[in-house]
């Protein structure tokens, strides 16, 4: 055997690594909006920076953290197994209302009656007097 044929072997091998586990755990991308007390239109949403994105599931007594949201106010997480549609993706932070959606609602890949994938925008709204936590 070749080292070129070695290195082909070694690559598609690592390949099918990075495919087998992709398809077994889960991704979440989502963004994070504030709308601002008072506001009537779009003006008043901004991106929320360092929002806590959770996983709250009937089954465990302790919630998941999936992360906080970058400076444009998204989140990309990945974790293992599939995510039961039964759990809640929770939103919140300094300076926000906290807020809850079904997972059931926010999935965009199913798999085996679970969610391998999910994909949501939230708009959570501003706390009552807060003094631009929210960006």
């Amino acid at each position: 055997m070749s080292i070129r044929h070695a290195l082909i072997g070694l690559a598609s091998l690592s390949f099918a690594a990075c495919a087998t586990s992709a398809t077994t755990g889960y991704r979440v991308r989502g963004e994070v909006r504030a709308l601002h007390a008072g506001s009537r239109d779009a003006s008043g949403i901004t991106s929320v920076s360092g929002a806590k994105v959770d996983l709250v599931c009937p089954e465990s007594s302790q919630s998941k953290q999936l992360g906080q949201t970058d400076a444009s106010g998204s989140i990309q997480a990945e974790g293992d197994g599939l995510v039961s549609l039964a759990c809640q993706v929770q939103v919140g932070g300094p300076g926000l209302q906290t807020r809850q959606y079904p997972v059931a609602s926010v999935c965009s890949e199913q798999s085996s009656g679970a969610c391998r994938e999910l994909a949501f925008k939230a708009i959570v709204p501003a706390s009552s007097g807060s003094g631009g936590d929210a960006r």
